[in-house]
């Protein structure tokens, strides 16, 4: 069973290396790599380049069992490539590939970067998008490879349990169910103790988009992520887009790998603006985004009043400055976060 593990990098390098160090210490390696540096700067671009020529750098980890030591790599096994490049090849051997974007794009058309150059391949079974503030165990990848040789056929989307970095005995959460009414997800098992809930495999929900895998056949059915989100909802509506092809997801709650949560945003000042502005608007204007794509023509009015109560908590919060912009996102208005 072939992997091609998908990481998009975005100002976060240290946090890239620790994720790329603890999926190098998985007791199978049957897997290769595309990290793709959305980054403005050749900054983190330049420190891959030295992580990949074995020299000497600090990494900080709260998991030095699965971090350390630090792997040995061959210059055989890395390739630093544009995107102009990485259509250029037809079969990349390394196990390691670095591909700096010409833009930041999103979230999703990094991907998109990787996912066109493996639409022409044939040599894996499944993609797996994993944020690059996650920190995998050693038996992740064996464990879940087990459970994929007794899934149905038609399964195309799996997702597995996301417990905190930095407590790793409490869950972010495992996946989410949908409200079409309100367009809005309510987190499965958030914020519980890892070892209360029931361990077993949970179908047609959404899984989590820091760690989703894609089987091969589904991918070429369903195609690319949406790149109209830029930001979020992208594993919503690759779900919902897969469901209607008769594509089913599942998600296992009794495998977990550990996640920052928040960091791959959080890095850079984007452009000045806080995070939760940041967060606000893509949360709430792909909200819409992804009501009109993919629901009914009569959830939409029960979609717009659930603004209604968030309007209310950003008054009661004093966040004025949200108020504008979300009345530019009602009314479709251009909002400039810059």
């Amino acid at each position: 069973m072939e992997y091609k593990i998908i990481i998009v990098n975005y100002n976060g390098c240290s946090d890239t290396i620790e994720c790329l160090e603890s999926l190098l210490k998985s007791t199978i390696q049957n897997f290769q790599l595309f990290i793709v540096d959305n980054s403005l700067k050749f900054d983190d671009f330049e420190m891959f380049k030295k992580w990949g020529q074995n020299i000497s750098m600090k990494i900080e980890t709260k998991f030095p069992e699965l971090v350390f030591p630090i792997s040995e790599k061959s210059s055989q096994d890395l390739l630093y490539l544009n995107e102009e490049e990485l259509y250029e090849l037809k079969d990349i051997e390394q196990k390691i590939v670095f591909i700096k974007a010409k833009e930041n794009k999103g979230f999703s058309a990094a991907n998109n970067i990787v996912l066109k150059y493996l639409k022409k391949q044939d040599k894996f079974d499944y993609i797996w998008l994993l944020n690059n503030d996650t920190v995998v165990p050693v038996d992740f990848l064996h464990n879940i490879s087990e459970k994929f040789k007794t899934m149905q056929n038609t399964i195309g989307i799996i997702g597995n349990s996301l417990c905190y970095y930095n407590q790793p005995e409490i869950l972010q959460c495992t996946a989410n169910k949908y409200n079409d009414w309100l367009a809005h997800t309510f987190p499965l098992y958030e914020c519980m103790n890892y070892s209360d809930i029931p361990k077993k495999a949970i179908y047609n929900l959404i899984p989590i988009g820091a760690s989703m895998f894609i089987k091969k056949e589904c991918f070429m059915e369903v195609g690319f992520l949406e790149e109209d989100y830029f930001l979020y909802f992208e594993e919503w509506d690759y779900t919902s887009r897969a469901k209607k092809k008769d594509w089913k997801s599942i998600i296992f709650t009794d495998l977990y790998i550990f996640h920052k949560h928040g960091t791959t945003i959080d890095n850079g000042n984007n452009e000045g603006k806080s995070k939760t502005l940041f967060s606000d608007y893509y949360l709430l204007i792909n909200k819409l985004v992804f009501a009109k794509k993919n629901l009914k023509w009569y959830h939409l009015p029960s979609v717009y009043l659930s603004f209604v109560p968030i309007l209310i908590n950003r008054i009661r919060r004093g966040q004025w400055d949200r108020i504008m912009m979300i009345f530019k996102i009602i009314l479709g208005l251009k909002y400039n976060l810059k």
